[in-house]
């Protein structure tokens, strides 16, 4: 059993392709299937279960694959403390949640170590996932191979602008049927949320404009738009204010998850200073 192995059969575990563990190692794809079946032959048994044209990870390889990801987790960790050589790897995230929030901890992180470098992004290839080593998003979404730890808790509220007729009477969800709302994108965790909820009450969300954009989302609330979906807070500015609808309680729970393999030097710091601003 060769160590190459190991890391090959960890990688096409991770991305779920022999193809793409081969691109990493800029080796051909023949070469990563065959060191991974004279692993399953050394071990006597399958890891994959393989079809024409993918490869699943089957209970074997589920088991072999956890424990991999601790053992080189701590050895690349250890290895890079006894060479004594700075981490010069920039920290890679995929920011999906709290975008305001993660740019200021990116800000105090770097004011503390001003020599680690941050490459984030806030659009979601699923294809290209394991390019990153941190990934901001909601409780319970679906990324193989990654711990995680809850970052925030927050209270989330239907927010519209000051003056707007609703406000000053207690509501339900389905007096908000015939109501114009914000999205904040197609794909983004609040619009999930917001669809959700409008789908209990017994109708679809009329969307009157969507927007990616934080400060543009905000601004349109602001202009009177539509309804939005934003987490409570005290600090707000007087432009806005919340509905008092009684049915509606939702939460939104965001979580850190990292690549453990990664887990070490500059991305083991970062995730200790989030785990610190956990609330």
């Amino acid at each position: 059993m060769e160590l190459l192995q190991l890391r090959y059969f960890m990688e096409s575990a991770q991305r779920g392709s022999f193809a793409a563990t081969a691109e990493q190692y800029m080796v051909p794809a023949t070469s990563v299937s065959a060191a991974v079946r004279r692993l399953e032959q050394e071990l006597g048994c399958r890891l994959f279960d393989r079809t024409s044209n993918r490869i699943t990870l089957n209970e074997n390889g589920v088991r072999l694959l956890q424990t991999l990801e601790e053992v080189f987790a701590k050895l690349d960790g250890t290895v890079s403390a006894l060479s004594q050589k700075e981490d010069t790897r920039e920290i890679r995230m995929l920011v999906r949640s709290l975008r305001r929030d993660i740019t200021d901890h990116i800000v105090a992180f770097r004011s503390l170590h001003p020599r680690i470098r941050f490459r984030t992004a806030f659009d979601f290839h699923p294809a290209r996932e394991q390019e990153y080593d941190i990934i901001i998003d909601r409780e319970g979404a679906d990324h193989p191979g990654c711990g995680n730890f809850v970052l925030h808790r927050m209270e989330l509220g239907l927010k519209v602008a000051a003056g707007h007729p609703l406000l000053g009477r207690p509501l339900t969800m389905t007096q908000l049927r015939s109501e114009e709302f914000l999205s904040l994108g197609e794909e983004s965790n609040m619009t999930r949320i917001l669809h959700n909820a409008c789908r209990t009450a017994g109708f679809t969300p009329h969307i009157a404009v969507s927007s990616n954009d934080i400060q543009c989302y905000e601004a349109l609330v602001a202009a009177g738009m539509g309804i939005g979906l934003e987490r409570r807070r005290t600090d707000g500015d007087s432009s806005t204010t919340y509905l008092d609808v009684a049915d509606f309680h939702e939460e939104y729970v965001v979580c850190v998850y990292y690549k453990t393999t990664a887990a070490y030097g500059n991305v083991g710091e970062f995730l200790q200073f989030l785990r610190e601003k956990t609330q």
